[in-house]
């Protein structure tokens, strides 16, 4: 991975408009993007990590190198516009005489109404002003253009793949704010105006049908509640199948059963569309933050494109085998965090019960081998602190412990722990936490033992 460099103070088509003989300010800020692409020699080798949610950056980035060359970087910012600061330089006695002489043989550059840049000794030669990084045409190599802007320009190509996004909720919007705010040209739609609202603002266009989505994507995403929502967007009539071209990709975000997913995997191959599931993993406060993981099912062949897409609104993907192995994963995974749950729920009223400090207790379990990434991560930002606004809704979290004990039923395999935390979510929700983050399961428990809840 390399960082590419956008623009550079000594070119004329990012200083156009300055007056004759005004001084360059003695800091510069440069705009630069993280790439997959080398853009000459002066790139270096590409150095791929063992980690695949970093990236290193490498090699020579125009006449300076960038402070942070060599340093291993997260790879969420795959494709985004940074800024950065140089000093600038003198040149070498070299490099002034051959300017010099290239001053010399422009000298006609005064007669055709471009005058010299700075003190006048040296013409600063003129480049179109499209090729500056801020003009709408900057990306005009996708039509086969190269600019002949110097070896300190680079024209940096962006994605220019259409993609659609169904599902604007707690985490569906996250996501697709990432989508856009890396560059990404997404319709989104979903049935509440606000969030489509609140993307368009950022530059989405807002869908205003499921078809009108689907037809004009090349990818598209959804993220649904449940099951029936599934099939329902995606395999009704009027449904995103129906209406998206073949060799179109879709990708299944939502978190659903596997009769359903195995179903969608099975109508997109018989339309001839590329299909993979990534249910997402971690906090609805880690997809805010970009930081969302991806439990993928998709084949080899499209797996990479699926990844690098991915990447733009998290930092980890993992490859979980064929279609529809993101989605068992994701049960896994979810039958693990909502046990959680409970058992945290029963520690702590357990420690309020016997006078203990909640925050010492605290402070012990996430110390020790009892720690887990609910506890130590979510419970002091939600329910130690009296929040109970849903990241992850109670009646979400029964959602996926019905889906994951249903599979395990349909494979002869016995959850005696996943069915009991299952019961206990059933009793909170009909106490009234329906609407409530799964962080509350502490506050139902001790409203349920007669004791306060525990604050720290």
């Amino acid at each position: 991975m390399v960082l590419e460099k956008g623009r550079h103070p000594r070119h004329a088509c990012c200083v156009q408009g300055r007056r004759r003989g005004a001084e360059r300010p003695d800091r510069q800020p440069h705009r630069l993007r993280v790439s997959r692409r080398l853009a000459g020699p002066r790139a270096g080798p590409v150095e791929e990590p063992q980690d695949p949610g970093v990236v290193r950056i490498v090699g020579r980035c125009g006449p300076a190198r960038h402070p942070r060359a060599g340093q291993r970087v997260p790879a969420r910012i795959l494709g985004r516009t940074l800024e950065w600061v140089a000093r600038p330089r003198r040149p070498a006695a070299r490099h002034r005489r051959q300017a010099q002489c290239r001053g010399q043989r422009h000298h006609g550059e005064r007669a055709r109404g471009h005058p010299p840049q700075g003190n006048g000794s040296v013409p600063v030669p003129r480049f179109p002003r499209q090729f500056c990084r801020s003009h709408p045409r900057a990306d005009a190599t996708h039509r086969g253009h190269r600019p002949n802007v110097g070896p300190h320009v680079r024209v940096i190509r962006s994605i220019h793949m259409k993609a659609g996004f169904i599902g604007l909720g707690r985490m569906g919007f996250a996501l697709a704010t990432h989508l856009r705010r890396n560059d990404v040209n997404v319709a989104v739609f979903d049935l509440h105006p606000d969030p489509v609202e609140k993307l368009a603002a950022l530059g989405a266009r807002a869908g205003t049908s499921v078809r009108d989505v689907a037809e004009q994507a090349d990818v598209v995403f959804t993220m649904l509640p449940g099951p029936r929502q599934s099939r329902d967007v995606v395999l009704g009539a009027d449904g995103v199948l129906a209406h998206m071209r073949p060799g179109a990709l879709f990708v299944e975000l939502s978190t659903i059963d596997i009769d359903t997913v195995d179903d969608i995997a099975r109508a997109a191959n018989e339309k001839g569309i590329r299909f993979a599931d990534a249910p997402v993993g971690r906090l609805a406060t880690n997809a805010d933050r970009g930081e969302s993981l991806f439990m993928v099912g998709a084949s080899d062949a499209d797996f990479e494109a699926v990844r690098s897409i991915l990447l733009r609104m998290g930092t980890t993907v993992q490859h979980c085998g064929n279609p529809g192995a993101g989605t068992r994963m994701k049960l896994i995974n979810n039958l693990m965090v909502l046990c959680y749950c409970q058992l945290n729920s029963e520690a702590l009223v357990l420690a309020s019960s016997l006078g203990m400090d909640v925050k010492k207790t605290f402070d012990v379990l996430t110390g020790t081998t009892a720690s887990n990434g609910q506890l130590k991560e979510k419970w002091p930002i939600k329910v130690l602190k009296g929040d109970l606004t849903p990241g992850f809704d109670i009646a979400l979290g029964f959602k996926d412990l019905t889906l994951a004990c249903q599979a395990a039923q349909s494979s002869g395999v016995s959850l005696p722990v996943g069915n009991l935390v299952r019961s206990m979510f059933q009793l909170a929700r009909n106490a009234g936490y329906d609407g409530n983050d799964t962080s509350s399961m502490t506050e139902f428990w001790a409203n349920a033992n007669g004791i306060a809840a525990p604050r720290c």
